[in-house]
């Protein structure tokens, strides 16, 4: 009996072929000086014969069953046959074991561990028999406050509070102009660079405040206006380890930062989670596009998942004090100097049918009058109350009129919730409850605050949208401050934000260069919502990040 741990089992595997040639090399040597030798040599390349099978079916289960998790198949306890001529080899799966584990970063993820025995036989006799034990990791990308794929800058004129993991695979700028205060972890697979006027330590917590005096501000400290994070806090050590904040070798407690990637294997380019299904697509594609897993589909009218015609009340309504154009809602968007041109949707109608939980909603609009641009999306309204867990997902625009997902009678741990929602599209935009399409928008609109002193909105879903590249960068593009669009004078107006910021890719109907002149700020008050951490809470379609590890083996032969 033999055993291991992965790094011993890799050695093994390369080894099996190189020790089986060379006995059989030694074998056809011995085949004219001795019987007995070659009687020696045959049952050794038999017994490494066995093993070298055994050690395939394990291989063949263990990538059977990361193919499962990708596809969505439950992993069961169960008994599978694997052929390797002239023997007789099964794999045996023992009933999964699931949990919660969060890492030193407090990234958490769902473990399952899995055994599986890869036993061969000959005649009926057991001649070996490999067990390995493999865990499973799904991480879902919603378990941040905010996941950036490139640059994130944080650089916001009003006061704001990150409640949650900020995570980007590119650099980290803060360059706060007031108040930024950090709640937790904060982490870059390359560096931080900050630009502050001074850094304060709350007496409790492991949070960290910096205030800022806008972007031109002097450091008052000697060196210069700009320098990396741990250049400017004298004991970079001991800050790490009172708070949660690391980059690249620079890691304190937890070891280098790593990138964070998604592992589907087709998926080359991350926005294609959004884009319309194609049959050429992947089983792994296939399992995380929203397009494929949404029981209601929009694409030039209303479609089941297999895109027979879906039967409901219509839910395309036209909200009012809208200018409607060929049926569609139109407004300027000064960001990318056009007039959208969006399908209005009544999100209350859009839940009348039950189990719709995942609806994908598919629009193209080019407009010759406007150089030929898809000018196309979507128009969400009447979108306060949801049934349950709800996500709704379009290759293109999604602006929301007014709050979002308020009404809840969802329960965490006794206390009340909003159901988890999530928004995955192009770019998203959102629209205060006092937003009025027939009026111009900021900077010569009504502001907010004069249609309604008592106006507030309120948004509970995690995001899942692209930011507008420039040169193939986002620096200058608004940072995660600016990653949920607005368009109206929100001065002294609270927008109350719950949820999770990803951002993939870049957004491929906006071309913009951002401009800090199409709207004035809100008062942030936005959080992460903790019980994106569960597992049990996701938003249906979460797309989870899956890879196996082995944590030991044994080898046993008779």
């Amino acid at each position: 009996m033999v055993k291991g741990y992965p790094g011993e089992r890799g050695y093994v595997l390369l080894l099996v072929p190189v020790i089986l040639l060379a006995i059989i090399t030694l074998s056809y040597t011995s085949l004219r000086k001795s019987k007995l030798s070659l009687r020696i040599a045959g049952g050794e390349m038999n017994y490494l014969q066995t093993e070298l099978c055994s050690q395939q079916c394990a291989s063949l289960a263990v990538n059977a069953t990361n193919k499962a998790f990708n596809s969505g198949t439950p992993v069961t306890a169960r008994t599978e046959s694997c052929r390797c001529d002239p023997l007789a080899c099964s794999n045996t799966f023992s009933v999964p074991v699931q949990d919660n584990f969060a890492n030193c970063y407090g990234h958490t993820t769902w473990r399952t561990l899995v055994d599986v025995a890869s036993t061969c036989r000959e005649g009926g006799q057991e001649l070996a028999k490999l067990t390995e034990s493999v865990n499973f990791h799904e991480v879902p990308v919603f378990q941040f406050a905010v996941f950036f794929e490139k640059i994130l800058e944080l650089h916001p004129g009003p006061d704001m509070q990150i409640r949650g993991a900020a995570h980007s695979n590119d650099t980290i700028r803060i360059y706060p102009d007031n108040e930024l205060i950090v709640h937790d972890w904060m982490t870059s697979s390359k560096t931080i660079e900050m630009r502050v006027a001074f850094l304060a330590t709350p007496a409790t917590g492991t949070s960290f405040a910096l205030y800022g005096g806008g972007q031109g501000a002097k450091v008052q400290s000697p060196g210069g206006t700009f320098r990396s994070l741990h250049r400017f806090i004298p004991d970079w050590p001991a800050f790490q380890k009172a708070h949660r904040v690391a980059y690249g070798d620079q890691a304190g407690k937890c070891g280098k930062v790593e990138s964070l990637q998604l592992n589907i294997q087709s998926l080359s380019n991350p926005r294609a989670l959004i884009d319309w299904r194609v049959s050429t697509d992947a089983p792994d594609l296939r399992r995380w596009k929203y397009a494929w897993n949404a029981s209601l589909i929009y694409r030039q009218g209303w479609k089941n998942n297999d895109l027979s015609t879906a039967i409901l009340d219509n839910p395309v309504v036209i909200p009012p004090n809208v200018t409607v154009m060929g049926g569609r809602v139109a407004f300027t968007e000064n960001r990318d100097y056009i007039t959208v041109k969006l399908i209005p949707i009544d999100v209350r109608k859009l839940q009348q049918r039950a189990g719709d939980s995942i609806v994908y909603l598919h629009d193209s609009f080019t407009d010759a009058l406007q150089g030929g641009k898809d000018v196309g999306g979507f128009l969400l309204h009447n979108a306060r109350s949801l049934k349950g867990p709800f996500t709704i997902a379009s290759n293109s625009r999604i602006y929301i009129q007014g709050s979002f997902n308020v009404d809840s009678v969802y329960i965490v741990n006794g206390a009340r919730k909003p159901y988890p929602a999530a928004i995955a599209c192009d770019y998203y935009t959102q629209l205060s409850n006092e937003w009025r399409g027939t009026d111009p928008s900021y900077p010569a609109g009504t502001a907010i605050r004069f249609r309604n002193p008592n106006a507030r909105t309120v948004l509970n879903a995690c995001l899942l949208a692209g930011m507008t590249a420039f040169n193939g960068t986002w620096s200058g593009q608004g940072g995660f401050h600016n990653y949920i669009r607005l368009m109206e004078d929100w001065e002294n107006v609270p927008f109350e934000y719950s949820g999770s910021s990803v951002a993939l890719w870049d957004a491929r109907l906006s071309q913009s260069r951002f401009t800090g002149g199409s709207y004035s700020p809100p008062i942030r008050q936005w959080a992460f919502e903790p019980m994106y951490r569960s597992m049990n809470h996701l938003p249906p379609g979460t797309p989870r990040m899956v890879s196996p590890q082995l944590n030991a083996w044994e080898m046993s032969r008779q």
